[in-house]
């Protein structure tokens, strides 16, 4: 299985036109390319994304020497702490938002019914 991060890379167009060799093993496994008239965005949701893999060396090495305002990196990992950003990332739309997510079937409750009346009995009941 592995640890799994999901990342998200912007990089002006022609930039990436000059590196364009350096990213392409990598995006071969990569989940979604878009682009906006400045760059070109490029995400894998669920990445092995391990330097000491070629592919993503390759797209490291580039990275480390590129300006800040060149691009922006995100990489999120599977560990709550674990969060990486290089580069401009926020000046290229890229934030990180951390939400919570009920994996089980849930239905609403009447907020207002629920704290007027005994809750308990209000569950049970229900």
């Amino acid at each position: 299985m592995g640890y799994r991060s999901e990342v998200t890379i912007a990089i002006k167009k022609e930039v990436y036109q000059k590196h364009s060799i350096a990213f392409k093993d990598a995006l071969e496994f990569s989940d979604c390319i878009t682009q906006t008239e400045k760059a070109i965005y490029f995400v894998w949701e669920s990445a092995k994304w391990y330097s000491d893999y070629p592919e993503i060396a390759a797209v490291e090495s580039v990275l480390s020497d590129l300006d800040d305002s060149d691009y922006g990196y995100v990489r999120v990992g599977e560990e709550m702490t674990d969060l990486e950003t290089r580069g401009d990332f926020y000046e290229y739309g890229l934030d990180v938002s951390r939400a919570i997510v009920i994996d089980e079937v849930t239905e609403e409750v009447d907020k207002e019914l629920f704290l007027s009346s005994n809750s308990v009995k209000f569950i049970i009941e229900d």
